[in-house]
């Protein structure tokens, strides 16, 4: 499966990748709080609790 026109939300790109392991190599506590942030959210809005992301968070440690 890849990213295409009739698949928006398929996987990441190369580039997207690219990006994400430049951000999670210059700072990993800010990328895993923004990737959990991110991942527990629908329509810009956080679907689990902050509890639930902390401890989502603690996982990356």
């Amino acid at each position: 499966m890849m990213q295409g026109e009739d698949a928006l939300e398929g996987p990441p790109t190369k580039d997207a990748e690219a990006g994400m392991t430049a951000d999670l190599t210059k700072d990993q506590e800010s990328f895993y709080d923004g990737f959990t942030t991110d991942f527990f959210s629908a329509n810009e809005a956080l679907k689990v609790a902050e509890v639930q992301r902390q401890e989502a968070l603690e996982l990356c440690r």
